[in-house]
């Protein structure tokens, strides 16, 4: 008895203080946290329970005066390290998507060139800082892998000189190498529509819209214009469209509408002589496919060795979204068409 009225007495043990930079929380309060894609550190003194413990409560309250956003919005803002209050939500009731983050948004002016001289500065601000959140963002959120194969372009090449002369006669527009691919794109796209998704939340969303963005070097930056509805437009209409997006860019011109909506990204290095990069995915996308320079080379046809015009493409995949098997189906169909470019039809 003695032994147990000592224990009866001794003093309640008192929590000791959260060491620096940890929060205590209760499970209720941490679950509502994680399914609303909170940061529980970000709760710090921000707690009203015993001992300034955060329940569920704080974390409700916390919500209510959060800007609204998606969680995956909310995960790219704070990668980029944007205050998620200053965007103006296109979503349901206002809500922030990722859509809302992507770069650039409004009309812009281009800046003048910066000095490329030796022992320069280079202020970094304005388009080249946004352009640079923008790829940090999605290198940090999303696991690249790239994948790289070798394309025999002959005969997209034989059909870009056949109608070369004839569109420019009729249609005032000189088809490019760019314009065959994205065309050659969206075709495969509708053979493997996983490239065409998104991960929102814990959802994959595969578009029913297939809008492909054409990166555009201009001296202000990095710019991705965007063509909408690609399978349902002639190759005439495709390269029309994406020289007028480019122009608008570069003049200056352009609109928040012009680089909205992408699902998919097209950059090519060709002219520089590329032959192998890895793209970085656009923000919200699954999926980016670089093109490289076409160079004539040696290669075994039908067991005799000719000279063919040859090009790899590399695709940087999400593995969040997808696996490699059907990146590498999507990149293997793409592979067929251009080799074979009457299957765009």
């Amino acid at each position: 008895m003695a032994a147990s009225a000592a224990a009866s007495a001794a003093p309640t043990p008192v929590p000791s203080p959260a060491p620096e930079g940890r929060v205590f929380i209760s499970p209720s309060a941490k679950r509502i946290a994680a399914e609303h894609g909170i940061d529980v550190a970000v709760l710090a003194g921000k707690g009203t329970g015993p001992e300034g413990r955060v329940i569920e409560k704080d974390v409700l309250n916390f919500i209510a005066a959060a800007p609204k956003a998606t969680p995956l919005a909310g995960k790219m803002a704070a990668d980029m390290g944007i205050d998620i209050s200053t965007v103006a939500g296109t979503g349901i009731g206002g809500k922030v998507t990722s859509e809302d983050l992507k770069v650039p948004a409004p009309v812009y002016a281009p800046a003048p060139a910066a000095p490329l001289s030796i022992g320069a500065t280079i202020p970094f601000t304005g388009m080249r800082k946004a352009v640079a959140q923008n790829v940090a963002g999605s290198a940090q959120t999303a696991p690249h892998v790239t994948l790289i194969t070798e394309v025999d372009m002959t005969e997209a090449t034989r059909l870009r000189k056949q109608i070369l002369a004839d569109t420019e006669k009729n249609y005032g527009v000189r088809i490019s190498f760019t314009d065959i691919i994205a065309k050659a794109v969206a075709r495969a796209i509708l053979d493997k529509p996983i490239v065409n998704a998104s991960l929102q939340g814990d959802q994959i969303i595969i578009h029913d819209r297939i809008n492909l963005g054409i990166a555009t070097a201009i001296e202000a930056g990095l710019v991705v214009p965007v063509v909408k509805d690609v399978p349902s437009k002639s190759l005439v209409q495709i390269s029309a469209e994406v020289k007028e997006l480019v122009a608008r860019a570069r003049a200056g011109q352009a609109g928040g509408a012009d680089f909205k909506d992408g699902t998919f990204t097209i950059t090519n290095l060709g002219a520089f002589g590329v032959e192998s990069f890895n793209p970085i995915i656009t923000p919200g996308q699954s999926a980016i496919l670089g093109v490289c320079a076409i160079k004539d080379k040696p290669v075994v046809v039908d067991g005799e060795i000719k000279v063919r015009s040859m090009m790899n493409i590399c695709l940087s995949f999400d593995h969040r979204i997808m696996d490699g098997a059907p990146a590498a189906e999507f990149l293997a169909r793409l592979k067929q068409i251009l080799e074979a470019p009457y299957l765009m039809l």
